[in-house]
């Protein structure tokens, strides 16, 4: 923040955690981002591959409906994805699939770690 003839006025750092914050404040949201944090941690393997834990939109969705009772269309559930992603608490990369013998591309998604920790130390501010 940068104080100005009386005025406190945002940086961009504030406009982040603010972003940051906003895009938490919706539980289906918060729910994306546990079964995520979730298929994370329950992967045995190299945390680092995230291609071998990351959700793509049909699993997560699926999950929604079977694990919390949120049934949600795949374009909302895709709005959700974009908010957080525009966020930065979620990465998303291409991953092929077949239909049949025609290869297409979908995303897939999983947590931005280094996003949570900015976040905490961005809130420090108010505790000095």
């Amino acid at each position: 923040m940068i104080r100005k003839n009386n005025y406190i006025k945002m940086d961009d750092k504030d406009m982040d955690l603010i972003t940051k914050i906003s895009a938490l404040n919706n539980s289906t949201r918060f729910i994306i981002l546990k079964l995520l944090k979730n298929e994370e941690q329950n992967y045995n393997g190299d945390k680092e591959d995230v291609k071998n834990y990351a959700l793509n939109i049909r699993t997560l969705n699926n999950m929604l409906i079977r694990d919390y009772n949120i049934d949600i269309t795949v374009q909302m559930l895709g709005q959700h994805l974009k908010v957080l992603k525009e966020s930065g608490l979620i990465e998303q990369f291409k991953t092929p699939h077949f239909k049949g013998k025609t290869k297409i591309l979908i995303n897939s998604y999983y947590l931005n770690k280094d996003a949570f920790d900015k976040i905490i130390s961005q809130l420090q501010f108010f505790t000095d």
